[in-house]
């Protein structure tokens, strides 16, 4: 399963900090019809949506390639339906060192992926990330060179709205 985007068109531009490059960059608004599809088949239209992208890396500016808390909350709650199956069974006698080492594993590293999930880097909220970063100032669009509306700074040529 998986999602198909039919008619990608940037919408919109800004300057933005990317957290994978680390630096200032300029994002673009992509606007996509997003499909859900099985196998590369589209099954269920699920809509527009817009999302915001790196123009030198091409991903989402608010992505921490260095933050794995997710990660380790997933590890600490799968730790925890496995220590969950393995207490509430009985031990088989032919297995009993197996089973009493997954009981006595899973509680230390459900508490490893809690600890490691408290001490990772926090990825910021996009209002922390973007508070030192100017506004994009253009007058002129970024991609045809054609001038902007100075009523809601929108391309006259290809629609793009700086943001």
């Amino acid at each position: 399963m998986g999602v198909y985007r039919f008619r990608s068109r940037v919408v919109a531009f800004r300057n933005d900090f990317c957290l994978t490059c680390n630096s200032r960059q300029r994002a673009v608004q992509v606007r996509t019809f997003n499909v859900l599809s099985l196998k590369m088949i589209p099954l269920i239209p699920v809509g527009f949506w817009k999302r915001w992208q790196c123009v030198s890396c091409s991903r989402n500016p608010g992505y921490n390639p260095r933050s794995r808390r997710r990660f380790a909350l997933t590890l600490a709650v799968l730790a925890g339906a496995f220590a969950a199956i393995f207490w509430g069974l009985p031990v088989e006698p032919s297995q009993a060192q197996l089973w009493l080492f997954i009981r006595f594993v899973s509680p230390v590293v459900i508490v490893a992926g809690i600890i490691w999930a408290i001490v990772s880097e926090r990825t910021p909220k996009d209002a922390e990330r973007l508070v030192n970063v100017p506004p994009a100032a253009d007058i002129t669009c970024p991609f045809c060179r054609a001038s902007l509306s100075p009523t809601d700074w929108r391309c006259v040529n290809c629609g793009i709205r700086r943001k």
